[in-house]
């Protein structure tokens, strides 16, 4: 049976791809993304179960985007229902949902989010001045005013896993900070906000062993924002501790296809992720497509 539209050149090349990995970049308006929906019809059209075939992207405008996509080329609803289409987020929140049970996602901060930014500002100053690096911590006063930036910036550090992936052996200093790329200040705010978020006392912060990462092996969240999904379940993933067995892998979910849209955007969270996604699963091929820059980012994420 032939695809519901013929291909081009280009995009025949890469449906008749064998290559187990395969990077495609190209020119926003270039038809990648509906390059990727030929590729789940010729998938579907040799046999692979919907089920099998995972596409993740970025934004629930571009999963409607796609499902669209592959309804204009007569896919049915109820095969639609099944192809896997999710963004980062959802996938990860799904899938952690069932490792440790339903947290609460937000879709944006509340109170509770903010006042918990408030308290980590409180309890980093308390261990900066402990530590005698008070006149390294630049937030003055409460630092409410603070909260919407210090937010970004903490998705910003979290995607980099820049602390993670130095070990749980990190020690926070105004000089450990540097190296990892960040400012001593958010830095260590940001560790205190992921332990409040963890459900710890605040006053276990401000007293026990604030530097170290280790905490977050074992402990789910009492929340997530945007963006703490994939984090989260990078953190999972690179415990040292696994809260789970090869068999009750969260990422084990029988995918034999994957499929990558917008993938100049990729952090080093999501990048970990798709790593044990490929590892854990029985995928023949990966497609993974973005803009002309889409090479060097994953030169970026191989070589960190």
């Amino acid at each position: 049976m032939s695809l519901p539209i013929t291909p081009n050149t280009q995009q025949a090349a890469i449906l008749a791809s064998r290559d187990q990995y395969n990077l495609i970049y190209g020119n926003a308006g270039s038809a990648k993304t509906t390059t990727l929906a030929l590729k789940v019809m010729a998938a579907l059209r040799r046999g692979v179960p919907p089920s099998a075939i995972q596409v993740l992207t970025y934004s629930q405008a571009a999963v409607r985007a796609f499902q669209e996509r592959l309804s204009w080329m007569g896919t049915s609803k109820e095969v639609i229902r099944q192809v896997r289409v999710h963004t980062f987020n959802e996938l990860c929140q799904e899938q952690l949902a069932e490792l440790e049970g339903k947290t609460q996602y937000l879709d944006k901060p509340n109170r509770e989010v903010y006042g918990t930014v408030l308290q980590a500002i409180a309890d980093a100053r308390r261990h900066a001045e402990a530590r005698g690096h008070l006149e390294d911590f630049s937030i003055h006063g409460d630092g409410s005013l603070l909260v919407p930036n210090l937010l970004h910036t903490f998705r910003r550090i979290k995607g980099t896993m820049s602390v993670r992936v130095l070990g749980n052996g990190f020690v926070l200093t105004p000089t450990s900070a540097d190296e990892a790329g960040a400012r001593y200040t958010e830095l260590a705010v940001l560790r205190a906000y992921e332990r409040l978020r963890a459900g710890e006392r605040s006053e276990s912060i401000s007293e026990g062993d604030f530097e170290r990462e280790e905490y977050r092996d074992s402990i789910g969240p009492t929340f997530r924002l945007e963006d703490d999904p994939f984090y989260d379940m990078a953190c999972v993933l690179t415990a040292d501790d696994p809260t789970y067995t090869a068999e009750d892998h969260p990422l084990k979910l029988g995918i034999a296809l994957l499929l990558v849209d917008e993938g100049h955007d990729m952090n080093r969270a999501m990048f970990m992720v798709l790593q044990h996604l490929i590892e854990i699963n029985p995928i023949s091929q990966v497609f993974v497509v973005g803009d002309i820059d889409l090479g060097g980012v994953f030169a970026a994420l191989y070589g960190t």
